[in-house]
Parts: C-alpha cells; structure tokens; sequence
C-alpha cells in the first residue's frame, strides 16, 4: 500500500507498507518523487482541485509517457480526472508500468480537500477480475478511515 501527496507539481510518496508473504517488492520508497500524470495516485490527487488551479498546474508541467496508456494530453487526463471524481476512486492499467494495476482512493479533511492518496500496486496479470471490486472497496474503506481520523486530528 502507498500514501502519497502532492507537493507543488510532484506526487511524493509519503509511506508505504508491503505484505509480509509478498515476493515482488515495491520500487517506491518514503519520498520518491512521482509522476503528476500517470498512475492511480497522482490521479486522485488531482481529481479534487479546483479547475482554475488544475489548468494552472498541467500548464507548467510535462506529462509523461512511461507506456502506451499513459495520458499525456491534459484535456484527456481532464476528463478522466472527471470520472475519477464521480466513482470517488481510480483505477489504472499500465500507465507507469505495463505490467501494473494501480488502484487509488482520496484521503479528505475535514474542508473536503484531498490531502493525500492511498493506493494498491498490483500486478494485473495476478489479479482476478472478480477480485477487483473487493480490492477497490478494501481502498475506499480505508481511505474514508483515514479521512475520519484526519478530521479528528484537525479538532
């Protein structure tokens, strides 16, 4: 699992924890620094901006293509973004590694801004379709928890 944030035009990676049992490891470590565009995540965290500070924000910076799925062109990350929002979480495939399923939910304060993303890396050809919904939902659970113990610290 990683938690990420954004800081400035980057996507940091905050913290991450990995499955004891697990063999395939993470590349991702404790500030990291990702890419604005491509992957669940940093999605997430741009998915809740204000429009105008969107605009502003892919007008600075490169989007990159680390595969055939990443987006780089903004109006179409745009409306993806849109999508995102309206699911209230975000499913990718491919877009940073082609062999990797990221899925991503937004972390909230008590304003309702994102402050960061929690996120499962997965590789895809591992995970059952079947099995997806169960995973995002594991995400969007924890993520809310999260948010809720956000809003606490904040009182």
């Amino acid at each position: 699992m990683l938690l990420t944030g954004r800081m400035g035009n980057a996507v940091v990676c905050l913290e991450r924890e990995e499955a004891v049992e697990q063999y395939v490891r993470l590349s991702y470590e404790r500030g990291t620094v990702l890419a604005l565009n491509a992957g669940a995540s940093a999605q997430v965290l741009l998915a809740w901006m204000d429009e105008s500070d969107l605009d502003k924000l892919l007008a600075t910076v490169e989007l990159k293509r680390f595969t055939e799925t990443s987006i780089t062109d903004p109006a179409a990350l745009k409306e993806r973004l849109r999508d995102i929002r309206e699911k209230g979480y975000s499913i990718t495939i491919g877009e940073v590694d082609a062999e990797a399923m990221g899925i991503a939910a937004p972390v909230f304060t008590s304003t309702g801004d994102v402050v960061a993303a929690l996120s499962v890396v997965l590789i895809r050809s591992r995970v059952s379709p079947n099995a997806v919904d169960e995973i995002v939902s594991a995400v969007v659970e924890t993520a809310r928890t999260l948010s809720e113990q956000a809003v606490l610290l904040e009182s």
